[in-house]
Order: C-alpha cells, then structure tokens, then sequence
C-alpha cells in the first residue's frame, strides 16, 4: 500500500528539502494543498526538479481560481517535468478563500460541476 504524505502549507521549514527528505525516506507520494500563502504550483515544480521517483500532487487546486484550460495547462506541464509523477487534485476550496482571496462569488457545489465540465 502507498504511503503519502501531506506537506505542510504554511512552515518555516523549506517545503523542497521536505520532499527530497520524504522521498528518500521512502515516502510513495507528496501532497501540496492551496489556500493561503504560495504557489502549490510553483512549489511542486521545485520539488520535482529536485526528487526523482515521488509522486507529486495537489490537494486541492481549486477550480475558481483558474480556467479548466489553465488547469489543464498546469497538470500537463507538472506531469512533464516530473516525468510522469503528478496528480492533480482539484475541488471548490472554501467560501471565505473564494469570496475573499480571490474577490469571486461563492455559488453552491452545483457551479463546480458547471466550471469543470466539458463544453460543446
């Protein structure tokens, strides 16, 4: 069974020397959230230019913030420069995130359904 292991979003402690710690005690998969504080993106990008074998995803990423093109985007270029290893988690974060991070009005679960769907 994999062993993950979620990092922590707001730390003094370099989230890069964290994973490189975790992969080389054998952790199978690293998690970075987003709400308050930096990039999981960018973070993410930095762990995997300096980890080889972890799995390396988001928890969550969520879908007001960006366009399902940019998710899109984002997942694809992490999943190329980490060879393979990224998962990208995605959800509606929180009211207070939404309506006061991102300045966007915060509308039921039913709107996640709508911004992440497929269009014709």
């Amino acid at each position: 069974m994999p062993t993950d292991l979620l990092l922590p979003q707001v730390t003094t402690l370099d989230q890069t020397e964290l994973g490189v710690r975790a992969e080389a005690l054998g952790y199978d998969g690293l998690w970075l959230g987003e709400l308050w504080g930096t990039s999981s993106v960018v973070q993410l990008t930095d762990i995997a230019a300096h980890t080889e074998t972890v799995d390396l995803g988001t928890a969550i990423l969520n879908v007001f913030s960006r366009s399902p093109a940019v998710l899109a985007m984002t997942a694809a270029t992490l999943d190329r420069v980490s060879d393979g290893r990224f998962r990208l988690g995605v959800g509606t974060s929180t009211q207070k995130a939404i309506e006061d991070l991102h300045g966007m009005e915060w509308t039921t679960l039913t709107r996640f359904g709508e911004r992440t769907r497929p269009s014709n």
